[in-house]
């Protein structure tokens, strides 16, 4: 059964969170949505699926996880200090305990971090990284929690630091931060620039494991309309250890790169590749560089092979071409993710772009080339036998289909026949 939906102002969550929400308050305890949710609703955005609930006035997990077991399949994740998460319909929810983190060691990761029953909100939201983030909700109550400013500040589309000397904990907040100004096109508060540019003139992103940074950049161009201006943000702040090939390209290639980078900005994880090869076309040793950021082999293959497949299809486009030419093209790549990249980068070739979409359209190119007449059975129906030459004559053939041979039974015998295959 679909679980109805609660509507207390701008907030929206299904009617049985709502009703978890009355069993922890008749037991004591108060449930207080946090994070994401809260400051996207506030902004209207409505389509989140997951939810943060911070719980207080409980001690332990084991007495939170019994009081939601009646939902639902609880999946406890983390040891010391965790959270509970709870599917409700296409809903996640973590439940999780108010708590301090305390900085121990270098990195994102290198905190201790201790659940606290007794903690206010305001003590428990000081750990979080922007003040927009800092926001609570009470549904008991129907109450917005604010300690840090941060309605002021998504008003005035403004990121702030909640604390500025606990932001330097966390070198990945400046990576948050960028992404966060894309995606809602806020500006970085005077104050939060220059602790950023702190602490990337102190090497702080140093510390950050490739895989933390590939995470906010496939969040960046996953969630962002204009991915640009996290960049700009990123060269104005001084970002030199990821991106500094990319700052240093000339001012037309780093404008197209821009270009490029917005116009394919999508939600759709299969386009990643079409981000990364947008970001790395006009630098040297590409594989190099995306290799700072992921050891995803399948990525890496794709956005290598768009780098090296529009420049095939950009000169055919330039110098002009024929439907064989096209075919084989087809043969080598799918040809309308490389026609979609290259429309990206050189928006000027629009028209001429989608004069090739429309012929490969036509041809049944566009996405797949086309499947050879002649397959290894039927090499074997014409009596030939398997060998170390089947695949090249196999090859052989597909060409000459493709430049318009009819390749009946006859022909095939014939072929085999003079090649001395026979």
């Amino acid at each position: 059964m679909k679980d109805s939906i609660v509507s207390q102002n701008l907030f929206r969550y299904p009617e049985r969170l709502r009703q978890i929400f009355n069993i922890l308050a008749k037991n004591g305890a108060r449930p207080i949505i946090v994070g994401g949710f809260v400051r996207d609703a506030l902004l209207g955005i409505q389509e989140r699926k997951d939810i943060d609930i911070e719980v207080y006035g409980i001690d332990s997990y084991d007495t939170l996880t019994k009081l939601l077991a009646p939902f639902g399949s609880v999946c406890l994740v983390g040891k010391s200090f965790g959270v509970c998460k709870l599917k409700i319909g296409e809903v996640e929810c973590d439940f999780s305990l108010p708590r301090k983190e305390t900085k121990i060691a270098c990195g994102h990761k290198g905190f201790a971090v201790q659940t606290d029953a007794s903690l206010s909100f305001k003590e428990a939201s000081a750990r979080r990284d922007f003040t927009i983030n800092a926001l609570g909700y009470d549904p008991i109550a129907a109450i917005l929690l604010d300690e840090y400013g941060g309605v002021s500040d998504l008003k005035n589309k403004t990121l702030r630091a909640v604390n500025t000397e606990t932001f330097k904990e966390d070198p990945l907040r400046v990576l948050r931060g960028v992404v966060f100004a894309a995606r809602f096109n806020f500006h970085f508060h005077p104050t939060l620039t220059t602790l950023c540019k702190e602490m990337i003139k102190n090497d702080m992103l140093a510390e950050l494991p490739k895989e933390r940074v590939f995470e906010e950049l496939k969040k960046l161009f996953e969630k962002s309309k204009k991915p640009s201006r996290a960049f700009l943000l990123l060269k104005r702040l001084g970002e030199n250890l990821y991106f500094d090939k990319l700052f240093s390209l000339q001012k037309e290639k780093f404008k197209r790169t821009l270009v490029a980078l917005d116009s394919l900005a999508c939600k759709n994880e299969k386009e990643l590749a079409l981000f990364f090869a947008s970001m790395l076309v006009f630098l040297s040793s590409p594989e190099d560089i995306l290799q700072r950021f992921t050891n995803d082999k399948k990525l890496l293959r794709k956005t290598l092979d768009l780098i090296t497949n529009h420049k095939l299809l950009l000169q055919m486009l330039k110098n002009g071409y024929n439907e064989v030419q096209l075919k084989l093209a087809a043969a080598k790549m799918q040809i309308e993710p490389v026609l979609r990249f290259i429309e990206a980068l050189y928006p000027e070739m629009r028209h001429s772009v989608e004069i090739m979409r429309k012929e490969a359209q036509k041809l049944g190119i566009l996405y797949e080339p086309l499947p050879p007449v002649v397959t290894g059975k039927r090499l074997q129906e014409a009596g030939f036998a398997p060998s170390k030459e089947f695949k090249k004559i196999l090859d052989e053939l597909y060409l000459l289909q493709l430049q318009g041979e009819e390749i009946n039974d006859k022909y095939l015998h014939e072929y085999l026949t003079k090649k001395g295959y026979l």
